[in-house]
């Protein structure tokens, strides 16, 4: 059915909703469910170390700017340049090696959780192209 009618150039968006059968409905529940669940832990790690930020090296009021928003991808010296820059602050010099290790610790969780997130999000794409009868690659993101 899913082959047809993408070679009848209907978007995948557009086909009909195939009816899971009872298992592959639960087993794609519970993937949903895990991948969001993930999805809201990983959120909240990258506000609580944004939040932490400021906290410790922000004036009062002060908002993050796009880098320290994206800890995660800077390495602790573009985030020690980064809280200069956007926080107008220092990190103390005494404080530089604790919170590079937290900061490659929480790195570290992030990044795990984004490849087992990852990993989820094949593990249902893999069960809703079988649905559609399609292969994975044709249930294109935009």
């Amino acid at each position: 059915m899913g082959r047809a009618l993408l070679a009848a150039g209907l978007a995948v968006e557009d086909m009909p909703i195939p009816d899971a059968p009872g298992p592959a409905r639960a087993n794609l529940a519970g993937l949903a469910l895990s991948a969001a669940t993930l999805a809201a832990r990983r959120d909240e790690l990258e506000r609580a170390v944004t939040r932490r930020l400021v906290a410790d090296f922000g004036p009062p009021g002060i908002q993050p700017g796009p880098r320290l928003r994206r800890w995660w991808e800077l390495s602790f010296d573009e985030l020690h340049a980064a809280v200069n820059e956007e926080l107008h602050n220092d990190i103390p010099e005494r404080y530089r090696p604790t919170w590079a290790e937290i900061h490659a610790d929480e790195r570290a969780t992030h990044a795990d959780a984004s490849a087992r997130l990852a990993d989820l999000e094949r593990a249902i794409d893999a069960q809703v192209a079988a649905l559609f009868e399609v292969e994975p690659g044709d249930l294109t993101r935009k």
